[in-house]
């Protein structure tokens, strides 16, 4: 299981201990509600761990799941500037089991 797990900074980690401009490094947060925009092929948006927040550019298209209020990890790394230049954008999932609501066309298949 050692191998299977994968590991990220939080944006306070950043701010605490910032990498080098030329270092990639992966963080995980919150999508801020209402701080995605596209423009053209970029996309900016900022993570938050609730008590930092980091602003993100990427110019690669994030999965169809990604949205304000989602859980997210970026892989690239931080400008001199403090912007956080994303080459890879991954959609965080819930580690809950949420069962179908009633009445859902899953209901009862197992």
């Amino acid at each position: 299981m050692k191998g299977t797990l994968t590991y990220y900074e939080t944006p306070t980690d950043l701010v605490t201990r910032p990498p080098s401009s030329s270092q990639s490094v992966r963080v995980g947060g919150l999508v801020t509600a209402g701080t995605v925009h596209h423009r053209g092929p970029v996309v900016r948006f900022v993570l938050t761990d609730g008590a930092h927040d980091l602003d993100v550019v990427t110019d690669g298209t994030p999965p169809a799941t990604f949205r304000g209020g989602s859980g997210a990890v970026v892989e690239g790394h931080v400008s001199v500037s403090g912007v956080f230049h994303a080459t890879r954008v991954i959609v965080r999932h819930s580690n809950q089991y949420h069962p179908p609501r009633a009445g859902s066309a899953r209901a009862g298949l197992g």
